[in-house]
């Protein structure tokens, strides 16, 4: 996340100001920083070696993604999260825009301090913005591309200028948003 902020303040995106205060809201929320807790090297290469399969990270915009385990039933997945729960998680990506991608999004939420969401975990909300709402606060991260934002903020679809946009869904979810925009 630190370097998509850095590339974003490079590219002007954000104020000196602003880049300082979002790192050290990511400084002080005490996220662990060291892959090397989690992931031995033998992991980080069969996860690498398994991408290079996957044919949609065909992309050099893709450096990394980390998958611990595969789960698929919702119960396997309760069972997991509470037997790990001293982590940080990450869900959407690939997760499939469904009622079991919501229904274990809102199971991290609830049951897990550090939580992540992109991609088909915003998405699953869509229609459900009041309830994902009420499951975000200051500890939890969303990172939409602004199609995933116009989805689940339907109603924030006049606003036009990125900065308004994110500040009037903050004030709904209390949640820390990277809104992924392409510089024009």
């Amino acid at each position: 996340m630190k370097t998509a902020l850095s590339f974003s303040f490079k590219e002007n995106m954000l104020s000196k100001s602003e880049y300082n205060l979002i790192i050290n809201h990511i400084d002080n929320s005490g996220l662990p920083s060291s892959i090397k807790k989690y992931f031995s090297i033998s992991d980080l290469n069969k996860i690498l070696s398994f991408m290079i399969k996957d044919k949609k990270n065909n992309s050099e915009k893709i450096n990394l993604v980390l998958l611990k385990k595969e789960i698929n039933s919702l119960n396997e997945f309760k069972s997991f999260i509470n037997k790990n729960k001293n982590s940080v998680y990450l869900i959407g990506p690939g997760a499939g825009v469904s009622q079991i991608t919501m229904q274990k999004t809102s199971y991290l939420l609830k049951n897990i301090k550090y939580v992540i969401l992109d991609a088909d975990a915003l998405t699953s909300f869509k229609k459900k913005t009041n309830h994902l709402c009420k499951l975000l606060d200051e500890n939890k991260i969303i990172t939409p591309h602004i199609k995933e934002f116009r989805t689940i903020f339907p109603n924030l679809k006049n606003i036009k200028d990125h900065k308004k946009l994110i500040l009037s869904a903050i004030k709904k979810t209390k949640a820390t948003i990277v809104l992924k925009i392409l510089k024009k």
